[in-house]
């Protein structure tokens, strides 16, 4: 009795085919990458909770300090304690999102917003625990910087909003 094929034959032929055909079902089933623009409202969010979370921790600082039930020192402990953190997480969600896909939404002085404020409360920090002028001169230096960045950044943005379209 003759065979038409030989299991040789047709092994050699099914490899080619199942290794195309699973690489087809590979790439055909990839996920579609991340929208940036969902990205960067996810980015947002976080970086605005950790930044929230970190005004209302100040705010009820300087509230206890104005009521008189917190001194200086135990407010800058606060303030290293409850207040950094949270700054230093949305800082964190700023560096990452300005590496990834979205980066265009988050522009670099808002990196270095952060991070000035950073600096101005590790130097009143500071300044508090050592009695340190010239900490408390760099806070408020550290903090008119960030400042004047937020104001270029809105005039730049009212800028464009009036543009005509």
């Amino acid at each position: 009795m003759r065979r038409f094929f030989r299991p040789r034959g047709e092994l050699i032929l099914l490899i080619p085919l199942t290794v195309s055909g699973l690489a087809f079902a590979w790439f055909a089933f990839q996920p579609d990458p991340p929208d940036p623009y969902l990205l960067a409202i996810a980015d947002s969010k976080a970086i605005n909770e950790s930044e929230q979370a970190a005004i209302a921790a100040y705010r009820a600082i300087t509230t206890e300090i104005r009521a008189g039930a917190l001194d200086d020192l135990a407010a800058a402990d606060r303030v290293e304690r409850d207040v950094l953190p949270a700054w230093r997480k949305a800082r964190r969600r700023i560096v990452t999102a300005r590496a990834g896909p979205a980066a265009a939404f988050f522009p670099a002085e808002l990196e270095e917003i952060f991070r000035l404020r950073e600096e101005s409360w590790v130097a009143l920090v500071a300044g508090v625990r050592n009695d340190d002028a010239s900490a408390i001169e760099r806070h408020r230096t550290k903090w008119q910087e960030a400042d004047a960045i937020i104001a270029r950044l809105r005039a730049a943005r009212e800028a464009e909003a009036k543009k005509p379209r």
